[in-house]
């Protein structure tokens, strides 16, 4: 198959994630495999087999934006014979639809959030013109059924990890080391991007009220954004600047998910985390926010717990229980291991990708 991936840019974050193993495995199989965005950090990650086209600009408001977006899709659709162009957001699938006109390439649409229903235009658009919807979780599934703007294309396809990366680890010191934690320290996690929908600065205010409790712990973010200054500030003026570690963006964060007592997802909106299912692959008890598709994954009181979005102080009480308790964390541990094995691993999200492809290729001959 000839496959183009349509993603506004490159970044730390789930639907660049998603590009990016995604559009390496498949060139790994053998398939050509182009990837069209503004580029970003995570280019380089992507398969020297990939062909990546870096564009000016993916359309937001300017029409000219979406009409140059469409060109390259189409020039690239027309030079390399592509069978099929795969989108991850909604620009991106304004602007494959536009192309569509001319190119007659049938389009799967890859919903990461529930941006869509923000536009009832897209709504519109993706109900008449989309070939295939990929839902992320069962909340994104039902959300896009009750909005009406696929109606019965959308199919559910967890994200999937590769949890052969994921392996039991002994307390590794230098590890902790290179990011000056001591021994005593309990290390706190959060994977994502500094923005406001993740609520990390939820995360920030909680630590207080942790170590209240008399817990020694240290924050580590890992993820890069927008409010990135104002949660280092917002750190300063609770006093806890020494304690909560801003990383940036990171590649290695199976490694880092290692030093890792409990992983915790703050997030006010998530559609299904990455970071949450290679959290659970590596074995780390889990708190998280009952948003979105979290629930999915994380089942509370069997794999991790699950407190309410924006509820600082439920947030505090959960994290500290399971630092102060280890029996409990043990068993979320191994609990949670086993969901990622059973239901999110990425050699099924990749085989039944593929299949999606397959069907939405065979329903082209057969109209054609």
């Amino acid at each position: 198959m000839n496959i183009l991936f349509v993603i506004n840019r490159l970044i730390f974050g789930g639907a660049e994630r998603y590009v990016n193993i995604l559009s390496n495995s498949l060139a790994e199989e053998g398939h050509n495999v182009f990837v069209i965005s503004t580029g970003g950090v995570t280019t380089s990650y992507l398969n020297k087999k990939v062909v990546h086209k870096k564009i000016d600009s993916i359309p937001g408001t300017s029409r000219l934006d979406l009409i140059n977006t469409a060109k390259a899709i189409e020039t690239i659709c027309k030079n390399r014979k592509i069978d099929l162009v795969h989108c991850n957001s909604v620009t991106a699938f304004r602007a494959a639809n536009l192309a569509k006109r001319i190119t007659n390439i049938p389009i799967v649409y890859t919903a990461h959030a529930t941006e869509q229903s923000k536009l009832p235009v897209i709504g519109s658009e993706l109900d008449t013109k989309v070939d295939r919807v990929i839902a992320v979780s069962n909340f994104i599934k039902l959300h896009l059924k009750q909005t009406g703007m696929v109606n019965g294309k959308a199919e559910l396809i967890y994200h999937g990890v590769d949890t052969s990366k994921f392996k039991e680890r002994t307390f590794d010191q230098d590890k902790r080391d290179l990011l000056g934690l001591d021994r005593k320290d309990r290390v706190v996690m959060n994977v994502g991007r500094l923005e406001p929908e993740k609520g990390v600065d939820n995360l920030i205010k909680a630590v207080p009220l942790i170590k209240q409790k008399g817990n020694h712990i240290k924050l580590v973010l890992i993820g890069d954004g927008s409010c990135r200054q104002e949660y280092e500030q917002l750190a300063k003026n609770l006093g806890v600047e020494d304690t909560v570690l801003f990383l940036g963006g990171r590649g290695n964060v199976a490694e880092l998910l290692s030093i890792a007592d409990v992983f915790c997802l703050s997030s006010n909106r998530e559609a299904l985390s990455f970071a949450i299912l290679e959290a659970m692959a590596e074995g780390k008890p889990v708190v998280a926010t009952k948003v979105g598709g979290v629930p999915e994954a994380v089942v509370n009181g069997e794999t991790g717990l699950l407190v309410p979005p924006a509820n600082t102080k439920k947030l505090a009480s959960s994290i500290n229980l399971l630092l102060e308790n280890k029996e409990l964390s043990k068993k979320f541990s191994a609990n949670a291991k086993r969901r990622v094995e059973k239901y999110f691993k990425f050699d099924r999200m990749f085989e039944e990708t593929k299949e999606i492809y397959k069907k939405v290729l065979e329903s082209e001959k057969v109209y054609a």
